[in-house]
């Protein structure tokens, strides 16, 4: 709308009331219509409806402060009005404004904070009421009270006027002063989901599944998610409701392809969801089977009527059978069978070959996975010869230059002779022909794998070997730091204010490096170098999870670290809220006298307390969370009543932590 320029005069004669004349300073068009509008304490009057005249004589008939509106109009226009003016004027000697200022923490938010509003006043002695604009309609937010402040949610995006109309508690008017605050509400950032990903290798059967997803979304918000399993079949089943979890965890007992749907939203937001993504997956009965080693305890050939013990080493499956077939002049077969070993004697000399299948209980195949090795038969009449045990007198992950001894212990043959074969990779280092010495030193020069091959025969055996037992070492310049335990202060919550010191327990401490990393949420907030210190004191300054990661390395160690632990901790900002107890102040209480109440507790911080009263058989909200921990109020009426207070800490976003009830007489 166009603005009209007014100019006012005031026209005083002698015994009469003061006249004010009002006057179109510019028309912005010939030939218009003037409408001359007065407003005063919400109530809009007409001076003069719409005429040619440009200017028109007002008696006021109070003082005070008066909006004066003019609306023009072409003469054939079918609008209300084409152009507008709005002025305030003041009659008489008025007072100064209640409102000094009305203020908002932010005038631009996001759907689902919080907007708080403060009015500051002149005059003590006022109640407030309060309007909000929404799509240019008007509502009451709260009528007429003393409370001069007021906290509204935005539930929804677009431009916002918050009405503030105040007015002395005396005062007989609807509107004694009023101020206008607007401010904005955006949408949120489009939450995304980027993926869902299963954190297990393989999915089995009635093992944990874990699926995780990856959003995109402001830090401040809150993201629900809600997933959902459809199976083969088509049938659908909830696994988790919306929940701020983004890790799902549950078990499978059936094998089969499925589909995993997860619905994702802003806790504020109003779609059913604001974005959803689907995972196809497959549970599996069990690992796939597989042969890792097929061994007999002895090696061939051996000589008839000796036990011959094969046995297998498989991965996978879930509950394994085991079948072994011996075919040459004699056949065998076992059968499925439990036991991973098969012990068999031979009655008659020859070549033959021993065959291992395996399948699960639950398969239907003839096997799931097979291997085979020949074995010759001889005639002969001597006792096997067996390793039953190489004892060596320290670890075999040792220092270069230590010496480690190794005893064979052996049985079987007339007179046994020993060998020993050194190899690091694939090349032979040293070796030892056969003689008498069951029992050999070895002395790493350089830093690897070795591998000592012991080797053992009867005197009279043609064989290369009737036995032999394979020691692997591990010789390193230095031994790799290791963590064996991390100490903590022992308390079963751990606050603001404790001071936590963090030891640390590693092998070799003396030559033992360590370095810390302390995070608060997931953020770096310190570190340190590789030092001696073995432990670290930790001053909580905000609550919160603390992630303390502790490095260790050896002082030659070339590596990042050799070792690592984590512990976290969870610091919290108080103690929970206990003991909450309401005292009254007297004794008896009587209708018609105030009867006043006190709560306390125990623990917390910035502790708030909410009331309700049991009257007539009815709870009532008397007194909204706050700081003050009393109520008064006067009983009419004679009977039993009950006081209710809920406590919690302001910081916590909660119901309430503790609560007591007080049950009394009026008489």
């Amino acid at each position: 709308m166009n603005e009209i320029n007014l100019k006012f005069q005031v026209n005083k004669n002698k015994g009469q009331e003061s006249r004010v004349d009002i006057i179109v300073a510019n028309p912005p068009k010939d030939n218009l219509l003037y409408k001359f509008i007065a407003g005063y304490n919400g109530t809009w009057d007409t001076i003069r409806d719409f005429a040619p005249e440009t200017s028109i004589a007002w008696e006021p008939k109070e003082e005070g402060k008066y909006t004066i509106m003019v609306q023009a109009k072409e003469i054939e226009s079918p609008k209300p009005f084409n152009y507008l003016a709005k002025v305030e004027y003041l009659v008489g000697d008025y007072k100064e404004s209640l409102i000094k200022g009305a203020y908002i923490d932010k005038d631009r938010l996001t759907v689902g904070e919080k907007v708080n509003l403060i009015v500051d006043v002149t005059n003590l002695q006022v109640v407030y009421r309060y309007l909000i604009k929404e799509n240019n309609q008007w509502a009451m937010v709260k009528n007429y009270s003393s409370e001069n402040t007021l906290s509204i949610t935005a539930n929804r995006p677009g431009e916002y006027e918050l009405l503030i109309e105040c007015k002395s508690i005396d005062s007989t008017n609807n509107c004694d002063d009023f101020k206008v605050v607007k401010f904005q509400v955006q949408e949120p950032k489009k939450t995304e989901i980027t993926g869902i990903r299963s954190l297990n290798p393989l999915l089995i059967a009635n093992e944990e599944m874990i699926f995780e997803i990856d959003s995109s979304v402001e830090d401040n918000r809150l993201i629900l998610y809600k997933f959902l399993k459809i199976d083969e079949e088509g049938r659908i089943k909830c696994l988790q409701d919306y929940s701020s979890k983004k890790i799902l965890s549950y078990l499978e007992n059936k094998p089969g392809k499925y589909k995993l749907l997860c619905y994702a939203k802003d806790m504020y937001s109003s779609n059913e969801f604001d974005d959803r993504a689907i995972l196809v997956y497959e549970v599996k009965p069990y690992k796939n089977i597989k042969i890792e080693n097929f061994t007999s305890d002895l090696s061939s050939p051996q000589i008839v009527n000796r036990d011959i013990t094969f046995k297998a080493v498989v991965s996978g499956g879930h509950r394994l059978r085991y079948r072994f077939l011996i075919e040459g002049n004699e056949s065998i077969d076992s059968g499925y069978i439990c036991e991973d070993y098969y012990e068999w004697k031979a009655k008659k000399s020859g070549l033959y070959r021993v065959d291992l299948l395996v399948k699960d209980i639950s398969s239907d195949r003839e096997y799931e996975d097979t291997c085979s090795m020949d074995f010759i038969i001889e005639e002969g009449s001597s006792m096997p010869i067996v390793i039953k045990d190489v004892v060596c007198d320290k670890h075999t992950n040792m220092l270069v230059g230590e010496t480690i001894n190794m005893r064979i212990i052996a049985d079987g043959g007339l007179e046994l002779k020993y060998r020993y074969i050194v190899n690091k990779g694939n090349a032979e280092v040293e070796r030892i022909e056969y003689g008498d010495i069951e029992w050999v030193n070895f002395t790493p020069e350089a830093s690897g794998n070795y591998e000592i091959e012991i080797q053992v025969k009867d005197k009279y055996s043609l064989r290369e070997y009737d036995c032999h037992y394979f020691v692997r070492i591990k010789a390193m310049n230095f031994m790799p730091a290791k963590i064996e335990h991390i100490l903590l202060p022992p308390k079963e919550k751990y606050i603001l204010g404790d001071i936590l010191k963090v030891d640390v327990i590693t092998q070799n401490t003396k030559e033992t490096l360590l370095r810390y990393v302390t995070k608060i949420e997931g953020h770096l907030v310190e570190e340190t170098e590789f030092i001696k210190e073995q432990q670290i004191v930790v001053a909580p300054k905000c609550s919160g999870r603390y992630t303390v990661e502790v490095f260790a390395k050896n002082i030659k160690s070339t590596n990042e670290y050799d070792d690592k632990k984590v512990v976290k901790l969870d610091i919290h900002d108080a103690y929970p809220i206990t003991n909450t107890k309401i005292k009254a102040m007297d004794v008896k209480h009587l209708v018609n006298n105030v009867a006043e109440f006190s709560a306390d507790c125990e623990g917390g911080k910035s502790v708030a307390y909410e009331f309700y009263l049991y009257e007539q058989e009815e709870w009532t909200l008397v007194q909204n969370y706050s700081r003050k921990n009393y109520y008064n109020f006067m009983p009419f009426k004679s009977g039993n009543y009950k006081l209710l207070v809920l406590t919690k800490s302001q910081h916590r976003n909660i119901g309430y932590e503790d609560y007591d009830i007080l049950e009394f007489e009026v008489e």
